[in-house]
């Protein structure tokens, strides 16, 4: 692109000990990538504080704790289903915003929306996404992470000798 449309949000949540990282970079090629990509950050912010499902959560919380306690498969596969529903939802919330966010914009400014490469109003505001959702236990962090687009997400060691990738490259024609 001819100039950064990227965003970033972060966020510790005192009622539950979990913390936010979350990164967004819009595509170049999409005119309002920019505000596609603010708008995403914000987005997952305000679901995980706002609109989280408090029992699918404490539910999450259980699991963990039993895990830590008993590390069978059906305790990790129940804490997998469950991260994965959580971060779904969010994502799901995320797309809907934008979803709003871009039908607003066509209706009240549709000279913006003129490329006809463009399949549906959303497209104008294409960005990659990723996030960290992370808290510290006793026996150590619990890090679940969602990613659409080009951007990875890893952690380094405290050495900073290595680093894990925590997530697969989405990449593609956008």
């Amino acid at each position: 692109g001819s100039f950064r449309d990227d965003d970033f949000g972060y966020k510790f949540f005192e009622k539950t000990g979990w913390s936010l990282v979350v990164v967004s970079d819009g595509a170049g090629s999409a005119t309002l990538a920019r505000k596609g990509s603010q708008l995403a950050c914000n987005s997952v912010v305000d679901y995980f504080e706002n609109h989280l499902e408090i029992e699918k959560a404490k539910d999450l919380e259980n699991k963990i704790e039993a895990y830590s306690n008993d590390k069978t498969e059906e305790n990790f596969n129940e804490i997998n289903l469950l991260s994965k529903q959580i971060l779904y939802k969010a994502t799901v919330y995320v797309h809907n915003q934008l979803k709003e966010f871009a039908d607003k914009t066509q209706t009240s400014n549709p000279d913006l929306f003129n490329n006809p490469k463009a399949k549906s109003n959303i497209d104008y505001f294409h960005s990659t996404l990723i996030f960290a959702l992370f808290k510290k236990y006793d026996f150590g962090y619990i890090i679940q992470t969602f990613g659409v687009g080009d951007c990875p997400i890893a952690v380094m060691n405290k050495d900073k000798t290595e680093t894990t990738l925590l997530n697969w490259l989405d990449v593609g024609e956008h």
